[in-house]
């Protein structure tokens, strides 16, 4: 058999299992397969299982046992150090945050977690105190060999700045890529039967306690004391994820209105946005908010924390308003008026120019890559 003499382009994923980051990591794989980058070089991608993002003409390693912090840090650190030599890889792009101790002749960390700017509060000392800890050393993580990437690769200018600061590593080797939101075909869904007169309103997202999901329950029970107009509110856990979710079940699970459906495969959750009329983000901490996007291409109502991931997201959405994450009442008033029929407090969010390095693909990424390496 004739030997491979295409070089390397191995794209680190080792521990990305579920939410945001796997959707990410589809979406590279996907344009990757489906370019011709494949003619060029052998891809290579390192990940938990293959079975969660499988596309033809990848090559992928599988390391199953990096759900587990010691595993996952043997890995990344020692367990691939000698695994390719040198001259082998032309391009390794991780995306965990993290720069795996592995030689390349070009390097770039797509950075995509925001922990280390995030405010903590004492619920998140209650239901997560690992955030807490983690917060304080996500940061040297991180630092541990991104000196040497070529590249960091963020998703917002804001984090460009922030994380230039932050690792000492200038801006003008940051990329900033927003991430790609391929939109579903319209379908109608089965989770949600509503009539013409009943408002739903969705958060979408994995349960986490500064996903801020207590904020709309509380908006939903003023709502209650308010209103008898018919209205639901789906939200993605059922209490049996974690601590968090089964702190926000047993608290909410008698409160009307609220419907928790549990954490939702993707083509699922994209069908039931179709039948949805307003999604509310209300996450205190966030990189880009996936399901803003994701939301934003239906051009339908949006009610979105006041922060400045949200209002970068939102960028060119048509119908937005933007609350308080810490006031159930101001969330609470804004849903009334949208269940009421009154849109006129809704806003279009201006598009703004983000200046170079900027690229709005995959491919274009990694041809950016590997044109600075020539």
């Amino acid at each position: 058999m004739k030997k491979d003499s295409r070089k390397l382009i191995v794209i680190s994923a080792l521990n990305i299992r579920e939410g945001g980051p796997l959707t990410i990591l589809n979406n590279c794989l996907n344009e990757v397969a489906n370019s011709d980058l494949l003619n060029r070089f052998k891809i290579v991608a390192l990940v938990h299982k293959k079975v969660l993002c499988l596309h033809d003409g990848i090559t992928y390693l599988e390391f199953p046992k990096t759900n587990k912090r010691l595993y996952y840090f043997y890995y990344e650190y020692i367990g691939l150090k000698n695994k390719w030599n040198q001259d082998d890889i032309e391009l390794l792009i991780s995306l965990t945050d993290k720069t795996p101790s592995v030689k390349a002749n070009l390097k770039a960390v797509y950075i995509h977690n925001p922990t280390s700017f995030f405010e903590i509060t004492f619920k998140d000392f209650v239901h997560r105190p690992f955030l807490v800890l983690y917060k304080f050393f996500y940061a040297k993580l991180c630092a541990i060999n991104v000196k040497s990437n070529n590249y960091v690769i963020v998703q917002q200018d804001w984090l460009r700045i922030a994380y230039s600061d932050l690792l000492n590593f200038s801006k003008s080797n940051i990329i900033v890529f927003p991430p790609v939101i391929v939109k579903s075909p319209k379908t109608n869904s089965e989770n949600v039967k509503k009539s013409s007169n009943c408002i739903t309103f969705i958060f979408a997202s994995l349960p986490r306690s500064f996903k801020n999901f207590e904020i709309i329950c509380e908006a939903v029970k003023i709502i209650n004391n308010t209103l008898e107009d018919d209205f639901k509110v789906l939200l993605t856990l059922n209490g049996s994820e974690n601590k968090y979710s089964s702190f926000i079940y047993e608290k909410y699970k008698s409160v009307g209105n609220i419907e928790f459906l549990g954490i939702l495969p993707y083509d699922e959750l994209m069908k039931l946005f179709e039948d949805t009329n307003c999604l509310i983000f209300p996450s205190r901490l966030e990189t880009w908010g996936l399901a803003i996007s994701e939301f934003s291409i239906l051009n339908k109502p949006m009610l979105l924390a006041d922060l400045p991931y949200a209002h970068n997201t939102a960028q060119g959405s048509k119908q937005t308003s933007f609350f308080d994450v810490s006031k159930a009442d101001e969330l609470a008033k804004k849903m009334i008026q949208l269940i009421k029929g009154d849109h006129s407090f809704l806003i279009e969010v201006p598009k703004k120019s983000v200046n170079s390095p900027f690229t709005t693909s995959w491919v274009e990424t990694i041809n950016y890559l590997l044109d600075k390496q020539e």
